[in-house]
């Protein structure tokens, strides 16, 4: 039997983890247990033990922790607690599901990765558009029909005036880059505003990947709507895919000018599904019952980690 404990009970929580491990729990009431949420704020921990059956509240995550000795955890921590409590569960060997980003900043995030190597825990950071279902068909679809020679993304977001806003969240999109283009060769970045007419900084890149396609990103937080855009671009084919922070999406896929593939999401399905939370889930407990180390790690995380550290840089 897997004990899993959900430490963070917020919004995020809510919303996508607590709802994933719930679902899991109930389609494997035989392996996976939900011993535990833990949170300072003992009615939010009450109100998931409530709704999704984990078995008890906790304020304090070390007295839990001795109580109820979990398996894993899933840590989902405010940023300036994401390093210290990670590394306690690693030092432990205690497997978790880190939340991005993985610290405070990139001497965190450089140091949880040497943790992380020095004690050989298993382990997954939370990066969901590596499980989100449509990115995942284009990518599979795109493998299929030649070599990618483009890729474009754009991350567009409504009031984000935050100036941390690409390494907490903008590390999303580069990280999806990755996963699909793989790892970058070269990087060419461009800023605009912060300046007293647009004091919004907006982010602008070209790449080149070692795969030898090329591609483009922008991060543009002060607009009129919540959404990210994927193009995949080759010989004789394009795939696009467009989301919405709800998880509904649309893709298209065209081959010599033909549209072959046409999907998109209702509005009836759970956005813990459509958005890659759960199938994210399913990966670390599945990885975890056959004795695999789950995917992501730290270290597949940190090159993106450490382009969103160069993006910042040129603010």
């Amino acid at each position: 039997m897997l004990k899993l404990a959900l430490i963070g009970c917020g919004e995020h929580s809510s919303l996508f983890h607590a709802p994933s491990l719930g679902k899991i729990a109930r389609e494997r009431p035989g392996n996976v247990q939900l011993v535990a949420a833990v949170d300072l704020q003992i009615d939010r921990a009450q109100t998931l033990c409530n709704d999704f059956g984990f078995k008890k509240a906790y304020t304090d995550y070390r007295r839990m922790f001795d109580q109820e000795k979990p398996d894993a955890v899933v840590l989902v921590m405010p940023v300036p607690l994401i390093a210290s409590v990670s590394e306690e569960f690693l030092t432990k060997g205690i497997a978790c599901v880190v939340e991005k980003p993985i610290g405070a900043n990139i001497t965190e995030a450089r140091r949880l990765v040497e943790i992380a190597a020095k004690t050989g825990t298993p382990h997954m950071v939370s990066v969901n558009r590596r499980f989100l279902p449509p990115l995942n068909k284009a990518k599979e679809w795109v493998a299929q029909q030649g070599k990618l020679r483009f890729l474009h993304a754009n991350m567009l977001r409504y009031k984000r005036t935050e100036p941390d806003f690409v390494w907490g969240t903008g590390v999303h999109v580069v990280d999806a880059i990755r996963y699909v283009a793989g790892d970058v060769e070269d990087l060419s970045i461009r800023t605009s505003g912060g300046t007293p007419d647009a004091p919004v900084v907006w982010y602008a890149a070209s790449l080149q990947f070692k795969s030898g396609a090329q591609g483009s990103f922008e991060i543009q937080t002060s607009t009129g709507i919540p959404e990210e855009t994927y193009d995949f671009l080759g010989d004789n084919f394009r795939a696009k895919l467009v989301t919405q922070q709800d998880g509904q999406s649309t893709l298209q896929c065209w081959k010599n000018r033909e549209l072959v593939v046409d999907e998109s999401t209702t509005a009836s399905d759970p956005a813990f599904i459509t958005r890659g939370e759960y199938a994210e889930t399913v990966a670390f407990v599945e990885a975890l019952l056959a004795k695999r180390s789950p995917r992501p790690s730290l270290a597949d995380i940190l090159p993106s980690a450490e382009i969103c550290h160069r993006l910042l840089e040129r603010k």
